[in-house]
């Protein structure tokens, strides 16, 4: 009995809070940024960072669809969108993300942009397992490719985290990304692919561990969705505070601030 007591004590003492493990992860990506300062590859080790938390919010949810026969939201379609992953309170994060000073569709760009489903940081949202094994079973192979597919596939890409979220082909566009195959093309004719400026966002608001805070008062403006979508919308605060550019866009025309 005595001991089961102190080892509760000693269990409490060495857990670590949500606040604790994002400032964990901000030192370990600040070491990044310490060691390739001098050198262009520090741009691939931050972006490959917010691949593995996209990744680890995406693979729960496939793996879902794969073992359950269900989506986690029964009867409805999972959305993994920018809102949803920041905020269950729809009104407020709506509000933001709807004013244009705070998401900017970014029009002007020089070339195309390219996200390689192999390497960039992409969000998607399966839903049905039959399409999920169709896709996977089908897609892919020697005679048959993965093919971007302009009238099916779409995307939102925010900058400057450089992260994609897919609101069109989520099983094709999945099957892309588990065999590492495929790349969607964004350039100023493609009609369901876009990209937008979060700078000014990431400005306003900053991710605690729990919450979103406002910078200017450090009062709560909404509380947060999801712990590794807040890590890689902090990871983007570095991105932008050091100048770091998506290695996939070429010349765009944002936010200079």
């Amino acid at each position: 009995m005595i001991k089961s007591f102190f080892s509760k004590i000693l269990e409490k003492k060495h857990v670590v809070t949500a606040e604790k493990r994002l400032e964990n992860i901000i030192d370990f990506t600040n070491e990044i940024l310490k060691r390739e300062s001098k050198s262009p590859s520090a741009e691939t080790a931050i972006y490959a960072l917010i691949r593995m938390f996209a990744d680890k919010i995406i693979i729960q949810n496939t793996i879902d669809v794969m073992s359950e026969f269900k989506t986690k939201i029964v009867g409805e379609k999972v959305s993994l969108s920018f809102e949803s992953l920041m905020s269950k309170d729809y009104k407020a994060i709506h509000q933001l993300m709807w004013d244009s000073e705070y998401r900017t569709p970014v029009k002007t760009f020089t070339g195309d942009i390219v996200i390689d489903l192999a390497k960039d940081p992409v969000i998607t949202s399966v839903w049905e397992r039959t399409r999920l094994y169709w896709n996977i079973a089908d897609i892919g192979k020697l005679d048959n490719p993965w093919k971007q597919q302009p009238i099916n596939h779409g995307i939102h890409l925010y900058l400057p985290i450089g992260l994609s979220i897919v609101t069109g082909g989520n099983h094709s566009i999945t099957c892309g990304m588990i065999k590492r195959t495929g790349k969607l093309v964004i350039n100023e004719s493609t009609l369901l692919c876009h990209v937008f400026d979060i700078s000014n966002l990431i400005r306003t608001i900053k991710f605690d561990g729990k919450h979103y805070r406002m910078i200017s008062d450090g009062s709560v403006a909404f509380e947060g969705a999801n712990f590794d979508f807040g890590c890689i919308f902090e990871i983007g605060r570095m991105i932008l505070d050091n100048n770091i550019s998506f290695p996939s866009v070429g010349t765009v025309d944002i936010d200079p601030q």
